[in-house]
């Protein structure tokens, strides 16, 4: 930007040489013709701006991508948490599986012992159900207890048959005994079958808990596996951008090199032009010093044309009539209200339609407004004695005034007169020394105006030390920016450099930890595959054995 201000400030240094703005300050038309110079220069400049226009480009470019790798990297280790989470989610989804796996066990143990010790329970009944039979088991037991009763029946019909003592003490003591197995064979049966009934309740809530925790996981990894591909896309991405990046940066230090190779050759071309319209400048110099003396006497004429119109106003305002604003607008008052008077008969009483305006007119002469129709003519009337009382002190205030225009007349003409008394005497003592030091002044003027011109010079010579100062600040400035650039660009590469190195490891680790979850994971379903098919086959053996249990029973009882 500084070096376009400059190369501005210089193109229209060179345009009011050239343009003929010599007539302002004074100057001749230029003694040389710098148009092929000025043009190369130009275009120079022009192929300077068209590669920081690139420069700027990038830049921009740059800084887009820059702001889309800091929301890739965002969104990275946004998914990389969520993935942690939806890890650690399935390893205590995984532990409470193999928890519910643990019970499984347990129960299918105790589920086993049940049955085996319902089956004895059952076999130790003395009625035996078939295959084909479908009671329900309290009709079982029913039908046991009524079996049980028949036993007691029949040996208790024996007793009257028996010969012997012995004979009917065994009848009793085996009809007490069926009375005992009565009792406590069936409540045995029943204690089992409900614990069994239980354990097995408690086998199936287990196993569809752990169902229900299979699909919970199998829902977790279609998840992380849809995160893990957003996790590859989004990185994938990243490395696009920081790869466009690192071109334009490359792009961006060759476009500054080439503009320094410009501005070397615009440099060189202008310390050319320099010299020349220094020597050019140096011939002015003379020419200013005169035509500065006639601006000044034309200066002074126009500020004694000033003050003898400024006097010439003073008089004609002394003169101007008093009051004269209050009864041109009391005449304006007159003409509004008049206005406002009906041509047809209306109600006193009918509000009047008045503008701010118009209100503000009556306050600024202290005048009640009329609100109605009503108070017209007592309105009008008041504004006629108000344009009386003020045309009554404009009558007295003009005659005042010329009493004091008279009295103020007769002072200056006595004040001037005793001026011009004074002033004759004053110009005759300096005719007397002014001969005396006629000689001395003419050495003091020519000294005064060597000063003059040696100060003249000197100014000159530091304002163009200061406007090279000005030009060596711009471009140290500018060299600045580009370096306060280079450093921020050169910070933000570090930095995601650190970051990208950080990811690394972390993508590492995550990679390992994800390969080792993955092995668990895989000997983990195995293991649970295995216990399913074992459990699959333990189930079937347990069918087939009640089965062949069932049949070897029905034949012992056919038998």
């Amino acid at each position: 930007m500084s070096n376009n201000r400059k190369n501005n400030r210089n193109n229209k240094k060179g345009n009011k040489n050239n343009n003929g703005n010599s007539k302002k300050r004074g100057y001749d038309a230029p003694p040389l013709d710098d148009k092929v110079e000025r043009k190369e220069i130009n275009e120079l400049e022009a192929k300077r701006n068209a590669v920081k226009t690139e420069i700027s480009k990038r830049t921009q470019s740059m800084h887009t991508i820059l702001g889309d790798i800091q929301d890739l990297q965002k969104n990275i280790k946004n998914d990389r948490t969520e993935l942690t989470n939806i890890g650690k989610e399935k390893n205590t989804l995984k532990n409470a599986k193999k928890l519910a796996f643990d019970h499984l066990n347990r129960y299918k143990e105790t589920k086993d012992r049940l049955y085996t010790e319902f089956c004895d329970a059952r076999d130790k009944l003395p009625f035996r159900k078939k295959k084909e039979d479908k009671i329900s088991n309290e009709d079982f037991i029913l039908k046991n207890q009524q079996k049980y009763d028949q036993l007691i029946a029949k040996e208790e019909a024996k007793i009257p048959d028996t010969d012997t003592l012995r004979s009917e003490r065994a009848l009793v003591k085996k009809i007490e005994g069926l009375k005992r197995d009565k009792n406590e064979i069936i409540g045995l049966y029943e204690s089992k079958h409900e614990d069994l009934v239980k354990y097995r309740a408690l086998y199936d809530e287990t196993r569809e808990s752990i169902n229900e925790i299979s699909n919970q996981i199998g829902n977790l990894i279609e998840a992380e596996k849809a995160k893990k591909n957003k996790f590859e896309q989004s990185k994938k991405k990243k490395r696009e951008l920081e790869k466009q990046r690192k071109t334009l940066s490359s792009e961006r230090v060759a476009l500054k090199k080439e503009i320094d190779a410009i501005n070397s050759v615009i440099n060189e071309k202008r310390k050319v032009l320099d010299k020349k319209w220094a020597a050019w400048k140096s011939e002015q110099r003379e020419r200013r010093v005169k035509e500065s003396e006639i601006r000044k006497q034309q200066q002074k004429e126009r500020q004694e044309a000033q003050k003898k119109k400024k006097e010439k106003e003073e008089k004609e305002r002394a003169l101007r009539p008093l009051f004269q604003e209050e009864i041109t607008q009391c005449e304006i008052l007159l003409s509004y209200l008049q206005n406002l008077k009906p041509k047809r008969n209306i109600k006193a009483n009918r509000p009047l339609p008045h503008s701010i305006d118009c209100l503000g007119q009556f306050e600024e002469l202290s005048l009640e407004t009329p609100l109605t129709y009503g108070e017209l003519d007592e309105s009008i009337e008041d504004v006629l004695e108000k344009k009386d009382h003020f045309t009554q002190k404009q009558k007295i205030g003009i005659e005042q005034k010329k009493i004091q225009l008279e009295r103020k007349k007769a002072e200056q003409e006595a004040k001037a007169a005793a001026e011009k008394k004074k002033q004759e005497e004053a110009a005759k003592a300096e005719e007397e020394k002014h001969e005396e030091a006629e000689v001395s002044k003419e050495v003091v003027e020519e000294k005064a105006e060597e000063e003059a011109e040696e100060k003249a010079e000197e100014k000159e010579v530091e304002e163009a030390e200061e406007k090279e100062a000005e030009a060596e600040e711009e471009k140290a400035e500018e060299e600045k920016a580009e370096e306060k650039e280079v450093e921020e660009a050169e910070e933000k590469e570090a930095e995601v450099e650190e970051e990208k190195a950080e990811e690394k490891e972390v993508e590492e680790a995550e990679e390992k930890e994800a390969e080792a979850e993955e092995e668990k994971a895989e000997e983990k379903e195995a293991e649970v595959e295995e216990e399913k098919a074992e459990e699959k086959e333990v189930e079937e053996a347990e069918e087939k054995e009640e089965e062949k249990a069932e049949e070897v029973k029905a034949e012992e009882k056919e038998v």
